[in-house]
C-alpha cells in the first residue's frame, strides 16, 4: 500500500530547537533565573501539562513556586519560544500539493492556542491534533490510533517524523512508517527512500 499521509512533530520538526531548551534559556535571559534548575522543574512538570491534566496557570505554580516568574511574563515567553524552521515548512508545502499531510505533536495549552492562529502553520496541515487536548502522549500507541481514526487512514499509508527516537516506537507498534529527523536535507532523501515523490 502507497504512502498517501505524512503526519509531522511540531518541536523539534517544525521548529529549529527543542521548545524547553529554548524557553528555559529565555527565561533565565530575561529574568535571571538559573538555568539548569528553570529546564529541570519545567521537564519534571511537563507531562501532566502536555496530557491536558494540567492548566498553564497550575503548570507556572509547580515550575516557579516562589513566583520567581510573573505569570503574564511566563505566558508571554512559553508562547513565543519557538522558531520555526523555514526549509521543513517548505518540503511540507511540496509535500502537500500531492500528499495528505497532518501535524501531531505532544503540546500545550498555551503554545496550542497560538499555532492554531498561526497561517504559516495551519495552511499547511489538513488536520492538528494536539495531546493536550487528546489526553494522551505520543508515547502510547492509542495517540496514534486517534489520529489514524480521525483521518480515515490505515498505519501503512502514513509516515510520522519526530527528531526523538522513543517517539517512533508507538506508530511502528500501529503500522506506522516512521522516520527519525536529523534535518530537512536528510529528510528530503528518507521521504523518496520510502517513494515519496518530493
Amino acid at each position: 500500500m502507497e504512502i498517501s499521509t505524512v503526519i509531522f512533530d511540531f518541536g523539534g520538526v517544525l521548529t529549529t530547537r527543542r521548545f524547553f531548551s529554548l524557553l528555559a534559556k529565555n527565561l533565565s535571559d530575561k529574568f535571571g533565573v538559573n538555568l539548569e534548575e528553570t529546564e529541570k522543574r519545567l521537564r519534571a512538570n511537563e507531562k501532566a501539562y502536555a496530557r491536558g491534566e494540567k492548566t498553564t496557570e497550575d503548570f507556572w505554580r509547580e515550575c516557579f513556586p516562589e513566583a520567581e516568574v510573573d505569570y503574564d511574563d511566563f505566558v508571554s515567553e512559553f508562547v513565543s519560544s519557538h522558531e520555526l524552521n523555514p526549509a521543513v515548512l517548505n518540503i511540507v508545502r511540496e509535500l502537500k500539493s500531492q500528499y495528505r499531510t497532518v501535524l501531531h505533536s505532544d503540546n500545550f495549552e498555551a503554545l496550542v492556542s497560538v499555532i492554531k492562529k498561526d497561517s504559516r502553520i495551519t495552511q499547511l496541515f489538513e488536520n492538528m491534533f494536539f495531546s493536550n487536548e487528546i489526553g494522551t502522549l505520543k508515547d502510547d500507541e492509542a495517540s496514534f490510533r486517534h489520529v489514524l481514526e480521525n483521518i480515515g487512514k490505515r498505519g501503512e499509508e502514513c509516515v510520522f517524523i519526530d527528531d526523538k527516537e522513543k517517539n517512533l516506537v508507538a506508530p511502528a507498534q500501529v503500522g506506522i512508517h516512521t522516520l527519525l529527523f536529523k534535518g530537512p536535507e536528510q529528510l528530503l532523501i528518507d521521504l523518496k527512500g520510502l517513494g515519496i515523490k518530493i
